[in-house]
């Protein structure tokens, strides 16, 4: 007799013998409470070994990523879970149905429910209804009037920004000129105008300032934000500059700053004499040997909190230092002057310094 061939299997059909052994002999567990605590404490430990090893972790202490691949196999696994449940309650009823019943079989009687208590659930039930549909319409109502006011506000609100708009482009000079010019019938004006500017034109650059006052009064006419704005102090192209209109303000306010400075030395003097009267000029609190002076004297006029250490007038304490910093860098260089043209030597020069 030939031996038998042995069949071989799929991979697919190994895992579906497997799994139904594996169903088997956990069924056979299930059945036994001994086999089935034993298979309980196993599974545990397993559990407990695995999560010492960090194979299982719990959600509180797991990364973002790994929460959400958890949660993603959880709504797989559930799904799989929930459609398992249906087909098996589906199979169940299907049996439930077609299996006849035996003579012997016990039916329970479905008790009946009382009539009036299922009355007065459906009266409940319109009561909360009308309400409910009372409160939506109330609501939809309200919304369509809420709409509506902020409709008319919204028109109000493009209304008043429209006569904003034209009032604004009414008081400027160019948006006057612009209209003058589109509008056929006012051409004599424009013409006017264009003739009055010809003729301030013509006046301005001819006309020669001699006086001071005529040129205070030109300097505010030419200096406002609106020449500015137009450019009409370029008149043919001819910049008004400060000899045409007799005032520099470069040289104004050097000259401001240069009175300020003065102003700021003799405060510095007069203090300085009045803690040493012997002191003639400037130069002598300057040296070195005579810098704790000149602390001093900024201290009291900055008015110095000698408690806190803090200066009240801080920005005057400041502006003293330049100065004197200016000042000094003036007499090194005078002294310097010095040597060039005398035959002073260097150890003079440094008791002068």
């Amino acid at each position: 007799m030939a031996p038998r061939k042995k069949t071989t299997l799929s991979k697919e059909e190994i895992a579906k013998k497997k799994s139904e052994q594996a169903k088997r002999r956990l069924e056979k567990i299930k059945n036994d409470p001994v086999l089935l605590a034993e298979y309980k404490e196993k599974e545990r430990l397993k559990y407990l070994k695995k999560k010492e090893k960090g194979q299982r972790k719990c959600v509180k202490d797991m990364t973002p990523r790994e929460h959400r691949k958890a949660r993603k196999n959880w709504v797989a696994y559930s799904s799989d879970y929930r459609k398992k449940q249906k087909i098996q309650e589906n199979t169940d009823k299907y049996a439930n149905q077609n299996t006849p019943s035996s003579e012997d079989e016990i039916i329970p009687e479905v008790p009946l429910l009382n009539k009036e208590r299922e009355a007065e659930a459906r009266r409940r039930s319109i009561v909360q209804r009308k309400k409910r549909n009372s409160m939506l319409k109330r609501k939809d109502l309200l919304i369509a009037n809420l709409k509506k006011k902020l409709a008319s506000e919204q028109q109000k609100n493009r209304r008043l920004k429209q006569r904003m708009i034209k009032k604004k482009k009414a008081v400027t000079p160019k948006s006057k000129i612009l209209e003058m010019a589109e509008d056929p019938n006012q051409k004599a004006e424009l013409i006017k105008k264009a003739l009055f500017g010809e003729v301030i034109q013509k006046q301005i650059l001819d006309t020669k300032i001699k006086t001071q006052l005529n040129k205070t009064c030109l300097k505010t006419i030419l200096s406002s934000p609106l020449t500015h704005k137009y450019k009409i102090w370029r008149l043919g192209n001819n910049a008004i500059t400060y000899k045409k209109m007799g005032f520099n303000r470069t040289k104004y306010e050097a000259k401001q700053n240069k009175k300020r400075k003065d102003k700021e030395l003799a405060r510095l003097l007069i203090e300085v004499k009045k803690l040493t009267p012997s002191v003639k000029n400037f130069v002598h609190p300057l040296k070195p040997q005579n810098f704790d002076l000149l602390i001093s004297v900024t201290k009291s006029i900055s008015n110095h909190d000698e408690k806190n250490d803090v200066y009240k007038s801080a920005s005057t304490a400041l502006n003293k230092g330049t100065t004197i910093k200016q000042c000094c860098q003036t007499t090194i260089l005078s002294v310097l002057k010095k040597k060039l043209h005398s035959a002073d030597t260097t150890a003079d020069l440094c008791q002068n310094l």
